[in-house]
């Protein structure tokens, strides 16, 4: 009998610990930096060269990337999942490319490198700013 009653005490205390782990966990998860609710307007390039890049973020999930002071912008159906950005440009729908894509704050995001490779220089993420 006093096998049984420790032997359900511990048990007791073992689902007590598992409970506190998991609650020491799921509170100590490091939350990513989600968007803000509506991530719709135009963000600048901060880095790695100021306002050279322009991305505008519209509604039925476009975006345009142009160069700033550019007439012109490429604009491409998105999609982000984990920590990529899948870019579907409207004009052709085998064209996708998926690139690195991090929010940083709910103005402020990290995206990998939307200019043209050149073989002699790595590729750089971006960052960009409301």
């Amino acid at each position: 009998m006093k096998y049984m009653v420790g032997n359900i005490a511990g048990s007791r205390w073992l689902i007590l610990l598992v409970a506190c782990l998991s609650f020491a966990l799921a509170s100590c998860k490091k939350d990513e930096a989600a968007p803000a609710a509506d991530v719709n307007g135009a963000y600048i390039e901060l880095s790695p060269i100021p306002g050279r890049m322009i991305i505008n973020f519209t509604g039925e999930n476009q975006m345009s990337i142009q160069a700033a002071g550019s007439d012109h912008a490429d604009v491409f159906y998105y999609e982000i999942t984990g920590d990529s950005i899948r870019l579907t440009p409207v004009s052709d729908q085998y064209g996708i490319t998926v690139v690195y894509f991090k929010w940083l704050t709910d103005v402020k995001f990290e995206i990998g490198n939307l200019l043209p490779s050149i073989p002699e220089l790595p590729a750089v993420n971006m960052v960009f700013s409301k």
